[in-house]
């Protein structure tokens, strides 16, 4: 073999061997692209999954956003309401304590009222009684002054009697004086 030929030989046993290098490196890069196509569509697989659940997920999000808004809207109302309610328990509060003042005020009140009103009714039956007792002297002293004034009348008869008698008896003296004045006369 010439040197050309064992060139040739060498040249085409190299080209070969590249060629089966680069067929292997096809098959290689081939197997390489398929194996980076299946990892691409996984993860375009899991992309999309993960875009679906981001998606999902800022649904959600709005969702609950809005459900927040409305609890916002519903807390402060709430909170109005408690306020108001709590103004108001307040006011009540204020209301009962000047009604328990007043209350017990009123009671007092009362309670000084009764004891003014027995106090009357104590002085009012010592007042009945007294009148009863002075009822009663009342009808002592009118019948004392009935037997007094019977008594005074008697006596004014007897008075008189007593002094019509007098005048009689001074009359009779008279009459009397007369005649022994007459009788001395006459005898002398």
């Amino acid at each position: 073999m010439s040197r050309w030929n064992v060139r040739e030989s060498t040249i085409g046993f190299v080209v070969v061997a590249a060629h089966h290098a680069l067929i292997d490196e096809s098959t290689q890069l081939r197997r390489n692209l398929r194996q980076l196509d299946h990892e691409k569509d996984s993860l375009q697989n899991a992309l999309d999954e993960r875009t679906e659940q981001c998606a999902m997920l800022e649904r959600e999000m709005a969702k609950r956003e809005r459900h927040l808004l409305d609890y916002q809207r519903s807390s402060q109302t709430f909170e109005q309401r408690v306020l108001r309610l709590t103004e108001s328990a307040a006011q009540r509060d204020q209301d009962y304590r000047q009604m328990s003042e007043r209350a017990a005020l009123l009671e007092l009140e009362l309670s000084q009222t009764n004891e003014a009103r027995n106090r009357v009714t104590r002085e009012l039956e010592q007042t009945k009684a007294d009148l009863d007792t002075m009822m009663h002297e009342a009808q002592s002293l009118k019948s004392q002054l009935t037997y007094e004034t019977n008594k005074v009348a008697e006596l004014q008869t007897r008075l008189d009697e007593a002094q019509a008698e007098q005048t009689k008896l001074r009359e009779l003296t008279t009459c009397a004086d007369s005649e022994r004045v007459d009788l001395l006369k006459e005898y002398r």
